[in-house]
């Protein structure tokens, strides 16, 4: 055998180009797939039967609940079942979900198909590092996590834009029906090239499936907490039904995990520095990237008057800066500690967020924003790369999907609280966003300035959490 041949091909039988490939098409749909449906809201609202304002939000909020409470426990599953036969049934999930999402005949079926949805991407997410780190060997895995990374941030910041031409030729139920194809190939691909999982399990004793549920109760009673107050603020009381379920379920967990010697989620993670540190730049990086531009967006099309196709065109630089930004620190990894990489992303993200929110107070054309949108689209790619990475290098093999799928369980609670805080600050520097509001970019652009001068200070705790807390080489496991 050459030295090509073994190098193509690992000890266990997969090969690395392949499995990356199969990563690739299946994270690209799932990534879409989490903005796309927000574009077709008001088509599907006027087409199916028994809709109302509620079922519609619930197509984003159930798939959205549906992932953060099942990612964790599917990645605690993957160190006991295999990653190769929880991802291929993600994928299959997946793919059914997304046929019976465009067949669907009313709103209820839509919003069930929906939520089947989200579980199913949340197994396929959860499986996806233990995937890699199982096939690739590890000087090449943090290459391999900046590809995957890659993939997912840009396909979602071209969610928009893909789901305007969807739209315009064919009607919203092709957003579903065109990921079937490509899930067929996804799975094909993975069931030929990744290797059978191992048998006999990684981790001795029974899964903790009251464990599990305590941990996928504390997700969906937090994400819906966190929804409910962008809504209607934090002293609703949804809002705070929500929050406190959370914080009694977590307590509830943590008397559990003390008595259970294989738990689902092993709290003694927490005190590996650089897992710890990990988690709260999952938390912070979408408290930031995901919250601002849900206001950006607004700004862009309340404000400045552009439709949803030209504001998915004026992102468009910022979802390939932040594909670049992702291979570009998947190659510096190679060469600089991960913290500096970290860093480094972080501290672009600080700087662009300071020019976005200068161009948007002088309320300039938003085409003058493209190049401090690249930059923070560059620092985002930078900032994402080495996360997954780390996490996996923290922690012991057999808790790989353990630990990257509570970082992936802190992607949505980021994105949920960022929404919600800076909403109340948005709300705060211009009001409600009404009628009296549209075409007047420099009131709107003052409520910009504020949200992302809130953005760049997170952004930089985030540079300062980087350099202090995640090791510059492996973390031995506490």
């Amino acid at each position: 055998m050459t030295a090509e041949q073994v190098e193509s091909t690992r000890q266990d039988g997969s090969r690395p180009g392949w499995v990356l490939a199969s990563v690739v098409i299946a994270s690209a749909l799932m990534g879409i797939d989490m903005i796309i449906v927000a574009v077709a809201l008001p088509q599907i609202g006027v087409e199916l039967p028994g809709t109302s304002l509620v079922s519609l939000q619930w197509l984003v909020v159930g798939y959205s609940l549906a992932f953060a409470a099942l990612v964790q426990p599917a990645g605690a599953l993957s160190d006991r079942w295999g990653s190769r036969s929880l991802f291929l049934a993600g994928i299959a999930g997946f793919t059914l979900a997304s046929l019976a999402c465009g067949l669907s005949w009313d709103m209820l079926s839509l919003n069930i198909f929906r939520i089947v949805q989200g579980a199913a991407a949340a197994v396929m997410s959860a499986n996806v590092v233990p995937l890699l780190v199982r096939a690739i060997e590890e000087k090449r895995r943090p290459m391999a996590i900046a590809i995957w990374t890659a993939t997912v941030t840009s396909a979602s910041t071209l969610a928009p834009l893909v789901g305007g031409a969807l739209i315009a030729a064919g009607g919203w139920r092709w957003m579903f029906f065109v990921n079937v194809p490509f899930g067929v190939i996804a799975f094909l691909v993975a069931y030929r090239v990744v290797s059978a999982d191992r048998p006999g399990t990684a981790v001795a004793g029974r899964f903790d499936v009251v464990g599990a549920a305590l941990v996928a109760a504390v997700f969906v009673a937090l994400n819906l907490g966190l929804s409910l107050a962008q809504e209607n603020g934090f002293a609703t009381v949804g809002a705070v039904v929500g929050l406190v379920a959370a914080v009694l379920l977590a307590a509830a967990y943590s008397v559990r995990c003390r008595r259970i010697p294989t738990p689902v989620l092993d709290l003694g993670l927490f005190r590996i520095r650089a897992f710890a540190g990990i988690t709260v730049l999952a938390m912070v990086n979408r408290i930031g990237t995901v919250g601002g531009a849900v206001f950006y967006i607004v700004y862009l099309q309340v404000g400045h008057g552009l439709s949803a196709l030209t504001t998915g065109v004026v992102l468009v630089p910022l979802g390939v800066a932040t594909a670049l930004g992702a291979l570009a620190g998947g190659r510096l990894q190679a060469r600089v500690p991960a913290r500096w990489v970290l860093a480094a992303g972080f501290g672009m993200l600080a700087v662009a967020g300071v020019l976005i929110a200068v161009n948007a107070a002088a309320a300039a054309d938003p085409v003058t924003a493209i190049p401090a949108l690249s930059l923070w689209g560059f620092g985002n790619g930078l900032a994402n790369a080495p996360l997954q990475a780390v996490a996996a290098a923290a922690v012991p093999p057999e808790k790989v999907g353990m630990a990257t799928g509570m970082v992936n369980s802190f992607f949505p609670v980021g994105a949920s609280l960022g929404t919600s805080v800076l909403g109340l600050v948005f709300t705060g520097a211009v009001g409600q966003v009404d009628a009296m509001t549209v075409g007047r970019p420099e009131l709107l652009g003052q409520g910009i300035a504020t949200v992302f001068g809130l953005v760049a200070a997170a952004m930089a705790v985030g540079a300062v959490v980087s350099g202090a807390l995640i090791g510059a080489r492996r973390a031995a496991p506490a």
